[in-house]
C-alpha cells in the first residue's frame, strides 16, 4: 500500500479520521468541556496489519496510531491485560478524537487520541505556521 501523490495519510485513514465532516467533528470539541470523554469523531480503526503496513507506507497517521496502540496494550487499566505482544493482525481498536484548546491559552490547542473503552489518553501539542492553520505539526505532550 504506498501513499497517492505525496499524500501523508492512506486512503483508509483518509476515508476515516481525514474525511472533512469527520474531521470537524474533532474539531467541535475546542471549547467544551473536556469531561465528556464520549465528545469527538469515533471510529473503529482498520486491522492491525492495515495500521502496520500504512505506517511502513509512510503514513502519518498510522505512525501516530501504531505507537499510541503499542503503548495502549502496555498500560492498560485492567493490569489482566496488559501485554508487550505484538497485536494480532485482525485486531482493531474503538479511537475517539478530538481537538481541545484551554481557555487560559486560546491559541493553544491539543490533539487527543482515547484508544479502546477505558479511554487510554494521548496528547499532541499542535504548532503551527505563524498562527495558521494552513500547516500543522504535532510533538507528544509531556504531561499526557
Amino acid at each position: 500500500m504506498g501513499l497517492r501523490n505525496g499524500s501523508l495519510v492512506c486512503d483508509n485513514c483518509r476515508k476515516t479520521l481525514f474525511e472533512f465532516s469527520n474531521f470537524q467533528q474533532a474539531l467541535k470539541v475546542l471549547d467544551l468541556d473536556g469531561s465528556d470523554l464520549s465528545r469527538g469523531y469515533t471510529y473503529n480503526t482498520p486491522t492491525w496489519k492495515e495500521i502496520d503496513d500504512g505506517e511502513n507506507a509512510g503514513c502519518n497517521w498510522c505512525d501516530f496510531l501504531w505507537g499510541d496502540i503499542l503503548e495502549y496494550r502496555k498500560s492498560r487499566l485492567d493490569k489482566h491485560l496488559r501485554t508487550e505482544d505484538t497485536p494480532p493482525e485482525d485486531e482493531t481498536w474503538k479511537i475517539t478524537v478530538r481537538f481541545r484548546r484551554r481557555k487560559e491559552s486560546p491559541h493553544n490547542m491539543t490533539l487527543h487520541t482515547y484508544i479502546g473503552d477505558d479511554f487510554f489518553p494521548n496528547g499532541y501539542a499542535v504548532h503551527t505556521n505563524h498562527g495558521m492553520w494552513t500547516h500543522w505539526s504535532f510533538s507528544r505532550c509531556a504531561d499526557e
